[in-house]
Protein backbone atom coordinates (compact mmCIF):
# COMPACT_ATOMS: atom_id res chain seq x y z
CA UNK A 1 0.00 0.00 0.00
CA UNK A 2 1.15 3.55 -0.94
CA UNK A 3 2.20 6.02 2.00
CA UNK A 4 2.96 9.84 1.25
CA UNK A 5 5.74 11.92 3.14
CA UNK A 6 4.33 12.64 6.25
CA UNK A 7 4.82 15.65 8.24
CA UNK A 8 7.22 15.63 11.82
CA UNK A 9 5.06 14.40 14.89
CA UNK A 10 2.45 13.01 12.71
CA UNK A 11 1.40 8.93 13.28
CA UNK A 12 0.93 7.19 9.95
CA UNK A 13 -2.60 4.92 9.52
CA UNK A 14 -4.52 2.28 7.77
CA UNK A 15 -8.41 2.91 7.00
CA UNK A 16 -10.67 0.13 6.90
CA UNK A 17 -14.43 -0.66 7.13
CA UNK A 18 -15.66 -3.64 5.55
CA UNK A 19 -19.53 -4.43 5.81
CA UNK A 20 -22.52 -6.37 4.48
CA UNK A 21 -24.64 -3.11 4.62
CA UNK A 22 -23.49 0.27 5.05
CA UNK A 23 -26.85 1.90 4.17
CA UNK A 24 -26.52 3.37 7.75
CA UNK A 25 -23.41 5.79 7.56
CA UNK A 26 -20.15 3.62 9.23
CA UNK A 27 -16.93 5.21 10.41
CA UNK A 28 -13.94 3.91 8.93
CA UNK A 29 -11.57 1.80 11.05
CA UNK A 30 -8.04 3.46 11.84
CA UNK A 31 -4.97 1.00 12.44
CA UNK A 32 -1.32 2.22 13.00
CA UNK A 33 1.48 -0.47 12.16
CA UNK A 34 1.30 -2.76 14.32
CA UNK A 35 -2.57 -3.30 13.55
CA UNK A 36 -3.72 -2.26 16.56
CA UNK A 37 -7.09 0.23 16.53
CA UNK A 38 -6.21 3.77 16.62
CA UNK A 39 -8.38 6.21 18.70
CA UNK A 40 -8.72 9.33 16.89
CA UNK A 41 -8.41 12.31 19.63
CA UNK A 42 -10.61 15.24 19.78
CA UNK A 43 -7.89 17.60 19.12
CA UNK A 44 -6.40 15.50 16.00
CA UNK A 45 -6.87 15.66 12.35
CA UNK A 46 -7.13 12.15 9.61
CA UNK A 47 -5.35 13.23 6.50
CA UNK A 48 -6.21 11.04 3.91
CA UNK A 49 -3.71 9.96 1.00
CA UNK A 50 -5.17 6.78 -0.34
CA UNK A 51 -8.38 5.52 -1.42
CA UNK A 52 -9.81 2.28 -2.17
CA UNK A 53 -13.84 1.78 -2.50
CA UNK A 54 -15.20 -1.25 -3.96
CA UNK A 55 -18.54 -3.19 -4.06
CA UNK A 56 -19.90 -6.34 -5.36
CA UNK A 57 -23.31 -5.38 -5.95
CA UNK A 58 -24.32 -2.18 -8.33
CA UNK A 59 -24.38 0.97 -5.53
CA UNK A 60 -23.80 4.20 -4.89
CA UNK A 61 -20.91 4.75 -2.04
CA UNK A 62 -19.39 7.91 -0.63
CA UNK A 63 -17.41 8.36 1.74
CA UNK A 64 -17.59 11.66 3.40
CA UNK A 65 -16.62 14.11 6.75
CA UNK A 66 -19.43 13.74 8.50
CA UNK A 67 -19.07 17.95 9.41
CA UNK A 68 -22.62 18.18 10.48
CA UNK A 69 -22.96 14.64 12.57
CA UNK A 70 -26.07 13.73 10.02
CA UNK A 71 -25.28 10.67 8.93
CA UNK A 72 -25.91 11.86 5.27
CA UNK A 73 -23.96 13.68 2.92
CA UNK A 74 -23.76 16.74 2.84
CA UNK A 75 -22.75 20.14 0.66
CA UNK A 76 -18.58 19.88 0.95
CA UNK A 77 -18.23 16.72 2.72
CA UNK A 78 -17.69 14.48 0.04
CA UNK A 79 -13.90 12.95 0.14
CA UNK A 80 -14.65 10.44 -2.74
CA UNK A 81 -17.52 7.84 -4.17
CA UNK A 82 -19.47 7.63 -7.24
CA UNK A 83 -21.70 5.05 -8.42
CA UNK A 84 -20.21 1.75 -9.16
CA UNK A 85 -21.22 -1.26 -11.22
CA UNK A 86 -21.36 -4.99 -9.76
CA UNK A 87 -17.75 -5.74 -8.79
CA UNK A 88 -16.82 -2.11 -9.38
CA UNK A 89 -14.85 0.51 -7.40
CA UNK A 90 -11.91 3.11 -7.32
CA UNK A 91 -8.63 3.34 -6.02
CA UNK A 92 -7.79 7.12 -5.42
CA UNK A 93 -4.31 8.85 -4.40
CA UNK A 94 -4.17 12.28 -3.52
CA UNK A 95 -2.25 14.62 -4.68
CA UNK A 96 -2.53 16.51 -1.23
CA UNK A 97 -4.03 14.43 1.57
CA UNK A 98 -7.77 15.09 2.36
CA UNK A 99 -7.86 16.65 5.99
CA UNK A 100 -10.94 15.84 8.07
CA UNK A 101 -12.83 17.23 10.77
CA UNK A 102 -10.78 17.29 13.96
CA UNK A 103 -12.17 14.77 16.13
CA UNK A 104 -13.65 13.01 13.51
CA UNK A 105 -12.80 10.04 11.55
CA UNK A 106 -15.04 9.75 7.75
CA UNK A 107 -18.00 8.02 7.46
CA UNK A 108 -19.04 5.69 4.12
CA UNK A 109 -22.33 5.12 3.05
CA UNK A 110 -23.91 2.77 0.41
CA UNK A 111 -27.46 3.56 -1.59
CA UNK A 112 -28.15 -0.16 -0.99
CA UNK A 113 -27.52 -3.37 0.88
CA UNK A 114 -24.44 -5.02 0.09
CA UNK A 115 -20.96 -6.33 0.65
CA UNK A 116 -18.71 -3.20 0.58
CA UNK A 117 -14.83 -2.30 1.39
CA UNK A 118 -13.38 0.94 1.58
CA UNK A 119 -9.15 0.28 2.47
CA UNK A 120 -6.64 3.16 2.41
CA UNK A 121 -3.87 5.09 4.26
CA UNK A 122 -2.97 8.11 5.51
CA UNK A 123 -1.81 10.42 8.88
CA UNK A 124 -2.91 11.93 12.07
CA UNK A 125 -2.09 14.62 14.00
Amino acid sequence: MFYCEIPDGATRVRIELISADATTAAAIVLYDSAGAVVTLGSTQHIFISQITLNTDTGMLLELFDDIATAGTVNTGERLEGGYYAPNGGIATTFPTAKQCKRGSTPKLKASAAGNVRCLGSGYIM
